[in-house]
């Protein structure tokens, strides 16, 4: 039958959502084929698909070198599952392939419970059994919030601890829905998402000169600012105004002084003249 596909998308109990549908779109559809990390044995490689089963056995692939028959199907689906591990080489025919879950075993979490930004962590719970920490192997793939648009692992795939294996994706995709704006960028590439300690809601911090959801708008443009001029600059500019007219007649009134004393002045002065010549012709 078709391989399963399960819902590539997740809201929180606390309302937080994050969407890897984009995983899921046929052009990012696809299996990947990673090995260890360099700090592990290096003698696995890894097939596995995000939110879906493979369509078949990594052990049926014409281009592979394994035997055919060593990868197993799902014991729940009885169809291929979602991640398998293979050995790199063959030596005396010793080959091996480990179930490591299906699709229908995913479970959701966050990358930090503290931190919703930091990211999402997809996990297959139901692989092959594990004698060494008896319980079955796990397959995580955590998606690391980060402005990038990339669908394919940053790392190869690693195993902090017996039977449970990780890789890693940094990508957009990684972030909480209400950080991710128009175009698939990250609060513009103007601000940081973060999580709002008094709510744990997360939403966009915007950088100097930004605002907005997702802060995609610049502040005081030139129509921001003349369709809605604030209080204070109102004000200011009818103070301006006053002052100016007060200052206006300040001067008017100080230059009318001036010249009514002025005027004053010489009529004293002329009728002193005026006073001493009529003495003069009294004495003659």
């Amino acid at each position: 039958g078709d391989a399963e596909t399960v819902a590539c998308k997740k809201t929180f109990d606390n309302g937080l959502t994050f969407d890897l549908a984009a995983f899921q779109e046929q052009k990012y559809d696809k299996v990947h084929d990673l090995i260890d990390s360099p700090v592990e044995t290096e003698d696995f490689e890894y097939s596995f698909r995000v939110c879906k089963d493979l369509d078949a056995l990594p052990g049926q692939d014409p281009h592979k070198t394994y035997p055919n028959g060593k990868c197993k199907n799902s014991e729940v689906s009885g169809e291929p599952g979602a991640a398998y591990q293979l050995s790199k080489t063959v030596k005396g025919g010793n080959t091996s392939c480990t179930f490591l879950g299906s699709a229908s075993s995913m479970s959701w979490s966050l990358v930090d419970e503290t931190d919703a930004t930091v990211g999402v962590k997809l996990t297959y719970t139901d692989g092959e059994y594990c004698a060494n920490v008896q319980k079955p192997r796990s397959f995580e793939m955590l998606f690391q919030c980060e402005n990038k648009k990339g669908l394919d692992p940053a790392v190869n795939v690693d195993e902090p601890s017996a039977c449970r294996y990780i890789v890693v994706y940094n990508t957009i995709y990684g972030c909480p829905t209400g950080c991710i704006g128009e175009g698939d960028t990250l609060c513009g590439g103007h601000g940081i998402c973060a999580q709002d300690g008094g709510t744990n809601k997360t939403h966009c911090f915007c950088n100097e000169g930004y605002e907005g959801e997702y802060c995609t708008e610049t502040k005081g443009s030139a129509s921001a600012s003349s369709s809605s001029a604030s209080p204070a600059a109102v004000l200011a500019a009818i103070s301006l105004v006053l002052l100016v007219i007060l200052l206006g007649l300040g001067i008017y009134l100080y230059v009318s002084i001036q010249k009514l004393k002025t005027e004053h002045s010489y009529g004293n002065f002329e009728q002193m003249v005026f006073d001493a010549d009529g003495k003069d012709l009294e004495d003659d």
